[in-house]
């Protein structure tokens, strides 16, 4: 890891943190209003403000989204993330359509962080192209928890509208914006993919064993 690398996981580290610290102590202030102070106590720019006001509403959320099973989830992929190179899409009514191609999408990030959430059974994942898809999608299918991966604003409007119809949210800040070729951080991505109560985590582990097994009974069977 380099030097600039490690330094972005301190400061990172310390945010989420100083986040946390300060929603169990119950400090009045909205999470807009907390993310200056903190950025203007730490001397920070205008982009670790942005990831300081996520992560404060990422931990606002937090415990809600533990509590619902990976079953009752969706992932939302920004179609700027895919591999601008040789990658095979189309469009259709819920977003960005990919068809896996092996050796063009295996180190493609967000084909790696479907074939993850899907693993963990997430209901869907979509590669969204704007926020409007977005809000479609969540009133077609119904999540009870979502994560989802943006820039600030597209990611801010979107946990606005959550928040709205009291829907536990998590966000993932893209490190470089832009129309296209952007990038995130893989390990920010799969801690929000990931979050779970423990007793629901292992429940899901032994359901997939279950369902092995039963699978594989089958074909013993036949």
């Amino acid at each position: 890891m380099s030097e600039e690398s490690r330094t972005k996981a301190t400061i990172g580290s310390r945010i989420k943190g100083l986040a946390g610290k300060l929603i169990e102590t119950g400090t009045r202030l909205n999470a807009v209003g907390l993310a200056r102070r903190i950025s203007d106590e730490l001397g920070l720019s205008e982009k670790w403000f942005n990831y300081t006001h996520i992560e404060l509403r990422n931990k606002l959320n937090e415990e809600a989204v533990k509590q619902v099973p990976f079953t009752e989830r969706v992932l939302f992929l920004p179609h700027c993330l895919k591999k601008p190179l040789g990658c095979k899409t189309a469009a259709s009514d819920e977003g960005v359509q990919c068809f896996y191609q092996k050796g063009v999408c295996d180190d493609c990030l967000v084909q790696k962080l479907r074939m993850h959430a899907l693993g963990l059974g997430y209901t869907k994942t979509f590669i969204a192209p704007g926020g409007s898809m977005v809000h479609k999608l969540i009133a077609q299918y119904k999540p009870k928890a979502v994560i989802g991966i943006a820039c600030y604003n597209e990611l801010t409007m979107a946990m606005d509208a959550c928040m709205k119809i009291g829907l536990p949210c998590q966000g993932v800040l893209l490190l470089k914006a832009g129309c296209n070729n952007t990038e995130a951080s893989p390990e920010e991505a799969l801690e929000k993919i990931d979050l779970i109560k423990e007793e629901l985590r292992q429940k899901a582990v032994n359901e997939s064993i279950t369902e092995k097994q039963d699978t594989e009974l089958i074909e013993r069977l036949k």
